[in-house]
């Protein structure tokens, strides 16, 4: 019996990423696309409450279920497992996205917030992101992608969730230039953040620049972690934790006041 996979990201419905995970899980899956109306990168897990989200079904040509929401990537997911979907995925994938997310990216992307909220709804996922999307290459990487999945899924990976959804990043490189695949961990350090002044001094409109500017702190981690290695140029796969509670500390909180 084939198994439903759905799809999202944060790019929005019609991103290259996106094209390239429905045409290689096609073949083998039933798809069923929810994905923004519009780009909503960084946008985290934020999602929406207070007023209403707005979906739409969008046709295609080879009839794959296809819906856009006018809300964040956790929406979207949302909106699928509660509402679109006739049944629960088996699976759900979010990407392909057009830049890494590896460090502390991890916490602002909406890409890894799509597959995190699928991990809640207790749904194994997977979270796919190219450091530079070359649409030449997409479909390659769409291919990968599919292959990464199929070996954890055949090694038990994805049997079922508890605590972890996986985190893959394919390195900025023609895609048959890859070196290999590592099994990294999460780095944290953090770039050097900046603000542009376009009007006013005490007050007035600013912008983020890009981060140019280096790392706040040494990148010393080694290849061993996630930007070491995507810059080295390997594909990279990091599984994340859902529970984020420090366990070490909780039990030396917990002697501290006789718990």
């Amino acid at each position: 019996m084939r198994k439903t996979v759905l799809i999202s990201n944060d790019d929005g419905y019609f991103s290259a990423g996106i094209e390239s995970l429905i045409s290689a899980f096609k073949e083998n899956y039933d798809v069923f696309i929810v994905a923004p109306e519009a780009e909503q990168s960084g946008k985290s897990h934020s999602f929406t409450f207070r007023s209403s989200l707005t979906y739409k079904k969008i046709e295609r040509n080879d009839e794959i279920p296809c819906f856009s929401v006018d809300g964040s990537p956790a929406d979207c997911v949302k909106v699928a497992l509660a509402h679109l979907m006739p049944k629960s995925p088996d699976f759900v994938i979010s990407g392909i996205n057009s830049g890494e997310n590896i460090g502390i990216a991890v916490f602002y992307s909406g890409t890894c917030a799509a597959a995190r909220e699928a991990g809640f709804w207790r749904i194994p996922s997977v979270a796919f992101s190219l450091h530079y999307l070359q649409k030449k290459n997409i479909e390659n990487y769409g291919k990968l992608a599919l292959e990464i999945f199929e070996k954890l899924r055949a090694n038990g990976f994805l049997d079922k969730v508890e605590k972890t959804i996986y985190n893959v990043n394919f390195p900025y490189l023609p895609f048959d230039e890859i070196k290999g695949i590592k099994i990294v961990r999460q780095s944290l350090a953090y770039y050097k953040d900046s603000y542009i002044v376009e009007d006013g001094e005490t007050s007035g409109k600013i912008h983020l620049k890009a981060n140019d500017d280096g790392m706040a702190e040494t990148e010393t981690d080694g290849e061993t972690f996630d930007i070491a290695a995507s810059f080295a140029g390997y594909a990279t796969i990091t599984p994340i934790l859902l529970d984020t509670t420090d366990g070490e500390t909780l039990e030396n909180l917990r002697k501290a006041w006789r718990c």
